[in-house]
């Protein structure tokens, strides 16, 4: 990250207090948004049932580039992708040999991985509160403001500005939980990530 940047996240940091001040969040938040162009790292992942219990865990690697495009590969147990990019995405199941086919202003308020982006109205789409500080990490809670979003909350873990653990939640009480490793920020991004070509052979969905 530029140390310019990091050095704004991490003053901002400092001023921070425990007092649930909303505005102070949002800048947070913000800084954060607007100092991330793109960004890769691995994952792994653990879903939790609404009773707590793990139901599974997987591990891979994304991309993001702003503004819309992704690059979302599940490596282990099984072989998915999600691609995202000029208002479309693909999800391709390798086992299942099918493509999924979605527009991406069907999708927005509705998943997590497009929060990330930063193309969202913080003030008016989401209450925005800081859950915890310690030292240089920082744990934001993000609600949305809407019911019919397709998730009840977002927590973000960011140390020294840096995305390192993302967790939300569904309106089933289910949980997904997303532990991040070799972040890199805004580094060079191989733009034919974000170009799918439909395998042949396929099945093809489209919605």
């Amino acid at each position: 990250m530029n140390k310019l940047v990091l050095g704004l996240c991490i003053s901002l940091f400092s001023m921070i207090t425990l007092a649930g001040d909303s505005n102070k969040a949002v800048e947070v938040l913000r800084v954060f948004f607007n100092a991330t162009d793109s960004m890769s790292a691995s994952f792994i992942q653990t879903n939790f049932d609404e009773q707590e219990r793990i139901t599974e865990q997987s591990e891979g690697e994304f991309v993001l580039l702003k503004p819309d495009s992704f690059f979302w590969n599940y490596k282990r147990p099984f072989v998915q992708k999600i691609v995202a990019a000029n208002n479309k995405v693909w999800f391709y199941d390798i086992d299942l040999e099918q493509v999924t086919v979605k527009k991406t202003d069907k999708l927005l308020g509705f998943s997590p991985l497009f929060f990330l982006t930063g193309d969202v109205d913080l003030e008016h789409e989401f209450w925005v509160e800081i859950e915890s500080i310690n030292n240089a990490i920082v744990w934001l809670r993000v609600i949305p403001k809407e019911d019919q979003s397709g998730f009840q909350f977002i927590r973000l873990g960011l140390e020294e500005g840096q995305l390192f653990a993302m967790e939300f939640g569904d309106n089933f009480g289910r949980k997904t939980q997303l532990k991040f490793s070799d972040v890199e920020v805004n580094s060079a991004v191989d733009s034919s990530l974000f170009v799918f070509n439909i395998p042949a052979g396929v099945d093809v969905f489209e919605e």
